[in-house]
Formats: C-alpha cells, sequence, structure tokens
C-alpha cells in the first residue's frame, strides 16, 4: 500500500479488530551480515502510534527538511526523532536543530552515542552509514504541525533524511500494545555473490490469538534512489515479505532464501510491479505502513524487506535499502463506553383529575310561622309579673324603714 507524502501518509498503527494476546515481544533473525533492531518503547495503554517524515537529499544544498504530522489524541506519550545518512571518513552527524514552525520553539537534538547511534556501517567503497534517534517528546504536542530539521548534514555525502514517530494516548481509543524496533540494517543485492538481498526478519511474537484480527506495522527506510533524470526515473525494484506461525521455536531467518533464489517461503506484501519503497516522502526515505491479517490460533507475525530483481524490468538495478525503525500495534480491548450523559428528568405525576364540584346548597327550609298563644295564658303571664314586681317593691320598702 503506498501513502502519499503528508501527514496523512503517516502510519498510523491502530488495529481494526480485537486481539487479546499477540504480546509484540520483538525478534530479529539476523546472520552475522545482519545488524539487530533493538526495542525503543514498549507500552500497554489506550495508545496509538503515528510517523511521518522527509527525504533531504537534494544533491548539494543541505538546507532544512520539514516534517507534516498530525498528532491524534490529547497527549504525547513518546516522540522520536530519526535522520540518517552517509559519508567518508567521517563521524557522521549526530547533532541537528528540530524547530516547531507554529511558534518557532526550538531544540537542539543530540542521539546518544550509545544508545542512538547506529554506525558507522559499511556502504560502498569507504562510505559508511549512520542511523540516529532522539527523544524528542517535550517539542511534539498533538494536534497537526510542521516540524523542520536543520544543521544536519554539513559534513556528510548524502543525507537520506529526517523522521518522527510518536506514540499518543486518546481516551476515546481501545486499548493496545505498542512497540518500537529501531538500528541499522542494509540490505542491497547487487552487493555481489555471497550478498544478501533481503533485510533481517523482524518477528513480533507472543501466545495464541483468539480471533481472527488485524496487525499493522510501520517502517522507516531509507535510501530506495529513483535513478535517472526527473522526467524519466525509474524505481529501483524492491518488496515486501511476512509469514505467520504457531510454534515460536519455528521462526524464519529467511523468507526469500536469497542469493541461492530457492523457494520462497513468505507470502508477498506488495513488490513488483508495485514496489513498496519507492522514495514516498521525497528521495531516500519512505514512511510506510500496512495492516495484515491474522487468523485465530497463531502466536506470531515476522516481515521482511528484499531487494529485489524485477523479471519485467531485468536492467533495473535491485533497490539498495536500509531499515531504520519497525512498529507495530495490536488492540487488546474493546473502547471504553462513552461517557453517559445526564437521564432526562423524571416526569412528575399528572395533577389529579378535578372532582365534581359539591352541589349547590339548597335554600334552608322557611321559617315555621310564629305560634300565637291564648288569651288565658296571657293573662297569666301578665299575673304573675306583676304579683312579683309587687312583691319585691314591698321588700325594698320594708328595708328602707328599718
Amino acid at each position: 500500500m503506498k501513502l502519499p507524502k503528508s501527514s496523512v501518509s503517516a502510519l498510523r498503527l491502530v488495529s481494526l479488530l480485537l486481539l487479546y494476546s499477540l504480546i509484540l515481544t520483538p525478534v530479529v533473525m539476523a546472520d552475522d551480515t545482519e545488524e539487530v533492531l533493538t526495542t525503543r518503547f514498549s507500552g500497554e495503554g489506550q495508545y496509538g502510534i503515528v510517523a511521518a517524515g522527509q527525504g533531504m537529499y537534494d544533491g548539494t544544498n543541505p538546507g532544512p527538511g520539514a516534517i507534516e504530522i498530525d498528532v491524534p489524541g490529547t497527549t504525547v506519550v513518546k516522540a522520536y526523532l530519526y535522520w540518517s545518512g552517509f559519508g567518508q571518513d567521517i563521524g557522521g552527524d549526530d547533532t541537528v536543530t528540530l524547530t516547531r514552525l507554529s511558534d518557532s520553539q526550538s531544540v537542539t537534538v543530540t542521539a546518544d552515542p550509545n544508545t542512538g547511534t547506529y554506525g558507522p556501517a559499511f556502504w560502498f567503497s569507504d562510505f559508511q552509514f549512520w542511523v540516529w534517534v532522539a527523544e524528542v517528546t517535550s517539542l511534539v504536542k498533538p494536534g497537526p504541525e510542521t516540524y523542520t530539521v536543520s544543521d544536519f548534514g554539513q559534513n556528510m555525502e548524502r543525507r537520506n533524511g529526517a523522521g518522527l514517530a510518536v506514540v499518543y494516548e486518546d481516551p476515546l481509543a481501545p486499548k493496545a500494545r505498542v512497540l518500537i524496533m529501531d538500528g541499522l540494517d542494509r540490505w542491497y543485492r547487487g552487493w555481489g555473490e555471497g550478498a544478501r538481498g533481503e533485510s533481517a526478519v523482524y518477528c513480533f511474537t507472543g501466545e495464541n490469538i483468539s480471533t481472527e484480527t488485524v496487525f499493522e506495522y510501520g517502517m522507516f527506510v531509507g535510501e530506495i534512489t529513483r535513478e535517472g533524470n526527473p522526467a524519466d526515473r525509474k524505481d529501483r525494484p524492491n518488496a515486501l515479505w511476512y509469514m505467520t506461525g504457531t510454534d515460536a521455536d519455528t521462526l524464519p531467518t529467511d523468507m526469500v532464501n536469497a542469493p541461492t533464489d530457492g523457494p520462497i517461503t513468505g507470502s508477498l506484501i506488495q513488490g513488483p510491479p508495485d514496489y513498496p519503497f519507492w522514495s514516498s516522502d521525497d528521495p531516500q526515505w519512505d514512511t510506510f505502513s500496512g495492516a495484515l491479517n491474522v487468523d485465530a490460533g497463531q502466536s506470531w507475525i515476522c516481515i521482511q524487506p528484499e531487494s529485489a530483481n524485477d523479471p519485467a524490468n531485468p536492467d533495473w538495478k535491485p533497490a539498495s535499502g536500509i531499515t531504520m525503525a519497525i512498529a507495530g500495534a495490536v488492540v487488546i480491548d474493546e473502547p471504553p463506553p462513552p461517557t453517559p450523559t445526564e437521564p432526562p428528568p423524571t416526569p412528575t405525576e399528572p395533577p389529579p383529575t378535578p372532582t365534581e364540584p359539591p352541589p349547590t346548597p339548597t335554600q334552608p327550609p322557611p321559617e315555621p310561622p310564629p305560634v300565637v298563644p291564648e288569651a288565658s295564658t296571657l293573662v297569666l303571664l301578665g299575673t304573675s309579673a306583676t304579683t312579683l314586681a309587687g312583691y319585691a317593691a314591698l321588700q325594698w320598702r320594708a328595708r328602707r324603714k328599718r
């Protein structure tokens, strides 16, 4: 799969399906002519990897190179800068300047001589090849950005270019295991009789995979020259192979069996006439990524680049390549559920249905007519009252006389 030159061409290593147990333990199968890649980063979390590069071979002008990259997520976990080239009887160029273009912030980057410097390694004649890597986490931030690499290669015969590989954290991403290996692994069939035309074999091992899944990977490869004048350039043939298996004791040491042209044991990912490496990030640099199906029950997967012959173009010179870094990622958990929103309020009980109004009170019963007493009764009452009054008057007079 060819990727266009842009931050979109960055390798974004996020697995597409659920994988429970591929642990991404690095194993590099090599003979005495190859340099073994070593582990740069291994981690587990809600992680992904994105990378982008820029070829910087321009003949004579050692100007800066611009790396365009869009880092997803919310946090940069680790960021690494790679740069490479070759020269004649010199010590290389282990110090460069990395600048974040949006705010002109810069850092001087120096590769550690023990853990970040690969080389010198024979290339041809008396030219020696170098690869450098250094951590630049403090300068790299999430989001789209352009980073320039300058002060590189003034004393070198050829600069291949530079690239950024970034491990990021995304709280919305599934849990994953990620791995980055790097080094300096040379492969060129044109070195003559007995020369290896392919790289070392890069393997990721683990426990059996419980379900069919997808393993995603990416690579930085340098020195894939396109020959000829700009109007009629010819690609240099190359290929990429892979194998999967169940027994870690039978990891392949070679899938192509060059230079003896023995039986091919690997499966072709991409090759002639559709070359995987073709200076996709400008001359001398490729950022390549892909995805491989892994069947249930498998416990390892291995990848191997090749400096190939193209039967359709026998006069085309096989590619000479340098593998600088390879990374892989597998998902080991489903993404977290989205944060629940506030539930809608529970509806209140509807008001009770009004009852029938009380009946309108009826008119009170009419007052009974007054009772008129008979004449004898009135006389009796009057007589009694007069008698009582007379008696009282008598009592009152009697007291005053005393």
